[in-house]
């Protein structure tokens, strides 16, 4: 009985995979990417902005490998990709007192030491019109890693403790002081993002037309700075956010399939994180990291233009 059981469930399956429609294809990508993220931190009613670091990529060049599987009408993509690390633009610091007056700016130079993203989606197939107009809505899971470094800083600091007057002056006043070489910053973020979409497609022979949305109705993230000190050791920043309804993306693009085993994809992605709040940790006046009354911002663009190179598997 076990063995008639174990052929009609191989049979069963192996139906199930090989009978059309059952299609795996895997996707080598490569990005050109530019963004920019936004490090804050205010008061702690969020009435007044005493801190902004503003970190470029422009541009970086990412790589990447992309599966579909494909049963019936339910698509399921995986995806990973990771940037090459190198010099990628600058990283701008200022930094305000109480009464909105801005003390401080230095620019550093930025290295870009990690960007790694992966995800999972699901996505169902609802064809019109047989299959010319497609509409697909589903929900992925995204990480995110991204690591700077900042040096090689030079700045102006007009803060009481540094000016020539002894109080509060604005860093481009002929009060505040030149520094010819700043301490540098490293910066590490971390993210895990839900998302709900809605893609839709146009099929023209060969050529397959899409667009997409995407919001992310909850997003984590993890964000730390860490600032070195000019004589020796510095101070940790951490911030957490827990943010929702405020990250969206947008696709669009097409698809030539020039063989029943090959396709070329040409896709540009924008992705928008909304300024959001959250809570901020530091160990400057302490041994650990300790949480503060101050409040965060986190606040990120960023726009890609993707090729890839599909292969039909099986």
């Amino acid at each position: 009985m076990r063995k008639i059981f174990l052929v009609f469930a191989v049979f069963f399956i192996s139906h199930l995979v090989f009978s059309k429609p059952f299609s795996i294809s895997i996707t080598s990508n490569l990005f050109l990417s530019k963004s920019e993220v936004k490090e804050l931190v205010y008061t702690e009613s969020v009435s007044e902005k005493l801190s902004e670091l503003v970190w470029e990529e422009s541009p970086v060049v990412k790589v990447g490998l992309s599966s579909s599987i494909i049963f019936k009408n339910i698509n399921l993509n995986m995806n990973f990709a990771s940037a090459i690390p190198y010099e990628c633009g600058n990283m701008y610091d200022s930094d305000w007192n109480l009464s909105g007056l801005k003390t401080t700016y230095s620019i550093h130079e930025q290295n870009l030491k990690n960007d790694i993203s992966c995800g999972v989606e699901f996505l169902y197939d609802f064809e019109i019109l047989n299959g010319f107009f497609n509409l697909l809505p589903g929900f992925s899971l995204n990480y995110n890693y991204i690591a700077f470094e900042g040096r090689n800083g030079y700045g102006w600091y007009g803060g009481w403790q540094y000016s020539k007057t002894g109080k509060d002056e604005s860093w481009n006043s002929e009060n505040a002081r030149r520094a010819k070489k700043v301490a540098g910053i490293d910066y590490n973020k971390q993210d895990v993002s839900c998302f709900l979409s809605l893609y839709s497609g146009i099929k023209l022979n060969d050529l397959y037309l899409k667009l997409g949305f995407s919001f992310s109705p909850f997003s984590f993230y993890d964000v730390n700075d860490y600032h070195h000190g000019a004589t020796g050791s510095g101070f940790d920043n951490e911030y957490i956010f827990y943010s929702n309804f405020k990250r969206i993306k947008v696709d669009f693009g097409g698809s030539y399939k020039f063989s029943k085993y090959f396709m070329l994809d040409v896709e540009g992605i924008f992705e928008k994180q909304f300024l959001d709040y959250g809570d901020m940790y530091s160990n400057y006046y302490t041994e650990k990291l300790t949480k503060t009354k101050q409040k965060s911002g986190i606040e990120f663009y960023d726009f890609s233009v993707k090729i890839g190179f599909n292969f039909l598997v099986l």
